[in-house]
């Protein structure tokens, strides 16, 4: 196990190794030779929201997303649903998780969780339908790749 520390409040997550150096690169680099991580056992993603990481660390363990419902994204971010005032809050939230854990693949180097999160959202019908709020037209122009289809 390695200590993954997320977030300028430092969550702690204890996650096998081998899953994280599997999945992805910034990891495998991170954890061989002599690297301060690899030799601490400890890699701090202080940029990181820790609502965004608890996605990927869920599918690198069971290899699934959550379902295409604002509930099951918020749920699995570990975002208190109760915190929205209204549905197009609640739909806010989770449109920005979704971007935040695609634009988390892309830093971590795991292009497969980048692919399955951006997968999800793009032929999902409701990504068509859904509102979206400045906030997250703002997030994804600033951080998706230019050739995102999202």
């Amino acid at each position: 196990f390695i200590t993954v520390e997320v977030g300028p409040d430092h969550t702690q997550h204890w996650v096998h190794k081998a899953l994280l150096t599997h999945h992805s690169e910034y990891f495998r680099n991170a954890l061989k030779g002599l690297w301060q991580e690899a030799v601490e056992g400890l890699v701090r993603l202080e940029d990181v929201e820790p609502c965004a990481f608890n996605i990927p660390l869920d599918w690198i363990y069971t290899g699934k997303l959550p379902g295409w419902s604002a509930t099951e994204w918020l749920k699995a971010g570990d975002i208190d649903i109760n915190d929205a005032k209204d549905w197009p809050e609640i739909v806010t939230q989770t449109i920005l998780l979704m971007f935040r854990s695609c634009v988390l693949g892309d830093q971590l180097l795991a292009p497969f969780f980048h692919q399955a999160v951006n997968n999800l959202y793009v032929t999902n019908k409701a990504s068509a339908t859904w509102p979206y709020s400045y906030k997250s037209v703002v997030f994804g122009f600033a951080n998706l790749p230019e050739h995102s289809p999202i």
